[in-house]
Formats: C-alpha cells, structure tokens, sequence
C-alpha cells in the first residue's frame, strides 16, 4: 500500500514537472520565434514634474522590457492622439522620430496634470502553427478555444492582429494624478484611469466600461513586476510601498465569431511616477 502511495506521488509530480517543462518551452519559442507579439508598448518622458513654459518630451517606445526603449513608432502609426493639462486640450503638438522611439513634444502652458493618450492603428499578420500553442498560453484562452481552433485549422496560420493604447501621466508644478481632471477617461478602447481622490486606485476600461476580474502588471524600472486581478467593479490597487517609475498594462483578446477568424489584441499602458508629489 505504501508503495503504490509513492509512485502515485511519483507520477504526480512527473506530471506536474512535464506540464512545466511544456510551459517552459512554449514560453521560450514565444520569445524566440515571435518577439514582436511580447514587445511592450509604453510612453516614458524625460522626467514626470514640468514647470510653467517647459517644453514636455515623451518617448514611445516597444522593446522587450520596460523601461529600456526598442523601436520607436511612426507618426503615420498613430489613430488617436490626444493631449491635456488640467482638461485643457493642447492642439500644438509635434513629433521628433529616432530609431529607439518616436518623440512627442509640447509646451507646458498651465499648470495641472499632463494627460497624454495615443491609440495606434490595427496591424494584421500571421501566427506559424508552431507558435500558436504558446500564442494560446500567452492570452489564457479556455481549452474549449483552443480545441475549436485545432480541429479548423488543419495546419493552417492563425490570423490575428492588435493594437496599443498608451497613456502617461505628468505633473506640471504641483498636482495630484487623482485630481478630477486625471480621472476622465481619455477614450481609447482599452486605458487605465486614476480614481478620483482614491490615491493609488484604478479602474481599467474596456470601450468606457470597467473590465471586472482580469490580470493586470505592475513593472517597476528596476525590472521587478507584480500581478493583480481587477475586482468586479474593475478596479485594483498599487501597493502603497511601491515607489518610482511605474508601467502598468493589460491585454484584452477578442475571439472570432468562426473559428478560423482574426483573433485581435488591444494591448494598453499607463505609465506614472508614485512619487508623493503626484500621488
């Protein structure tokens, strides 16, 4: 009897350790063969406390790790731009492109704080039948999703696409990035946005709506990153012990009605600064 507990044991843990090698394994081809689907898409500016007359430089950037930039984006990218102090819209606004990011500039013209939001326009492209395990893996799709899209595909590409939504939030003098005008949404189709006068709160949004129940990543500059799980009304909480430059992101995929559909991602990022002047 003791014996046959053991191997029982035994199996277990071969099982559990050959589940983990297979996850290993998804994990690096994912890095490997398709590093443009890990790529993290974020804006960070030269510095997040501006004076009145400033001239305010933000850089957007995808790389593989925040908050090293990669790649910069190209203006023609861009869908939605939009740029506020204080719920004032700043109309003048002017990009500088460079290899590792494309630069957007305007003057600090009041006092508040600086929202600035982009969406970038859908990309389309393919999935090798290789990779689309770990694809699968990457965006926690249920068996039921992956079994459909198995049987379907008989070797055949998955179709996908995505978009980004990046936000950043700045102060010029002094503010607070839970004031009234911070909390306004920006509309883009995926965005984190600060509670009003709940420090260290957030709501993430889908299409204006609170997402309930989905993972969220907090990464800090020094590479260490923290999961959360919004609550049913969509919102979670920074650690108060956290300091520093911080990025959060989320990613919402929406499965085709057919099988053999165009899965697509909206990737989005809020990168702040939890210094007590902002907070």
């Amino acid at each position: 009897m003791e014996n046959k507990l053991i191997s029982s044991q035994l199996l277990k843990k071969k099982t559990s350790l050959a589940k983990t090698i297979k996850k290993l394994f998804l994990l690096v081809n994912f890095l490997v063969v398709m590093p443009a689907m890990a790529h993290q898409t974020f804006m960070l500016p030269n510095q997040f406390n501006w004076k009145v007359g400033d001239q305010i430089d933000v850089a957007l950037s995808s790389s593989l790790s925040f908050p090293d930039l990669g790649s910069g984006f190209k203006v023609d990218r861009i869908e939605v731009s939009q740029t506020f102090i204080n719920g004032v819209e700043i109309a003048a606004v002017k990009y500088r492109k460079e290899k590792s990011a494309l630069h957007t500039l305007f003057t600090a013209s009041n006092k508040g704080t600086a929202v600035l939001a982009i969406s970038s326009k859908k990309r389309h492209g393919e999935i090798a039948p290789k990779n689309v395990d770990a694809y699968f893996e990457e965006i926690e799709a249920n068996e039921e999703t992956i079994d459909a899209f198995h049987k379907a595909s008989e070797g055949k590409p998955m179709q996908r696409s995505y978009s980004k939504h990046v936000k950043t939030l700045m102060c010029v003098d002094k503010c607070s990035i839970h004031d009234k005008s911070s909390s306004q949404p920006a509309g883009l189709v995926l965005e984190f946005v600060p509670i009003e006068n709940k420090p260290n709160q957030f709501v993430l949004l889908r299409n204006g709506k609170p997402l309930a129940n989905h993972k969220v990543t907090q990464a800090l500059t020094n590479k260490k990153t923290y999961f959360k799980k919004t609550n049913a009304e969509g919102v979670f909480m920074i650690e108060p012990e956290l300091s520093g430059t911080l990025m959060l992101g989320s990613v919402v995929i929406t499965v085709p009605e057919e099988v053999m559909g165009t899965y697509h991602s909206d990737y989005a990022t809020l990168t702040i600064n939890l210094s007590p002047s902002q907070k």
